[in-house]
């Protein structure tokens, strides 16, 4: 065995600042690629929304789904920050609508709803998996979990004011 560490050296000549680089960036590379898609996601929920908006028959019900569109596009622009302050650039997902429309009003409300509730659920998931790694982007998670859940809320209740019965 060398002083300088080559010779007996189980590392696989890798030394050990760039073993500690390696176990960390990998975290940091998963968290991101988590962000990043629920970025996109958040970018599709926003469009979805404003697309039920468009077809809804209710004005205020309209209304309403313009303003959660706005409260999505508000995640996805507190998940780019994030994204930028770990270091990563958010890139921009396709622009179409992939969730088949629902037969009326109704239906279309409670698939927003299940899509809304999939949100708080995985960014809560983020915030408690990454709390301790990335403190500060979990308090973001955390606060998204707060505005998903009056999403929930605003979008039951206009499922409670709607006719599931009724044709578009």
């Amino acid at each position: 065995m060398t002083v300088g560490g080559q010779a007996g050296n189980d590392d696989g000549g890798m030394g050990i600042w760039t073993q500690a680089r390696t176990m960390v960036a990998a975290p940091r590379r998963r968290f991101v690629a988590a962000l990043c898609a629920m970025y996109h996601s958040a970018l599709g929920l926003a469009r979805e929304l404003r697309a039920d908006a468009e077809r809804s028959p209710y004005p205020q019900h309209a209304q309403s789904l313009l303003v959660l569109a706005d409260t999505a596009d508000s995640q996805a622009s507190a998940l780019a920050e994030e994204l930028r302050r770990l270091g990563s650039a958010p890139d921009h997902p396709p622009l179409s609508v992939a969730r088949p429309p629902g037969r009326n009003h109704w239906e279309r409300l409670t698939a927003d709803l299940a899509r809304v509730q999939e949100f708080t659920k995985r960014y809560l998931e983020l915030a408690q998996h990454w709390d301790v790694m990335f403190e500060e982007s979990a308090a973001t998670l955390t606060r998204l979990v707060h505005d998903t859940r009056e999403m929930e809320r605003a979008i039951g209740e206009l499922i409670a004011r709607s006719d599931p019965h009724a044709s578009d």
